[in-house]
């Protein structure tokens, strides 16, 4: 899958590369409150793996949806 491939790339490129933000993260960023995030995740919208009770959101798919379309932009 490609994704993986580039999940994998972009870890051992950069070990400190963070691979996955909570819903915390996302609204901090200003993606949106908390509530509005995981009405996201529920309906299919944003992907996310659950731990325990928190959900993460992978690393790459935020990058490819929020800061690739800032950086076409400019």
């Amino acid at each position: 899958d490609t994704h993986d491939n580039l999940w994998m790339s972009s870890i051992w490129s950069n070990p400190m590369t963070k691979i996955a933000y909570s819903v915390k993260d996302l609204a901090s960023m200003g993606l949106g409150s908390q509530s509005h995030i995981r009405r996201m995740i529920k309906f299919g919208e944003i992907p996310a793996v659950r731990v325990g009770r928190r959900e993460l959101i992978p690393a790459y798919w935020v990058e490819e949806n929020f800061w690739k379309s800032d950086a076409t932009s400019e």
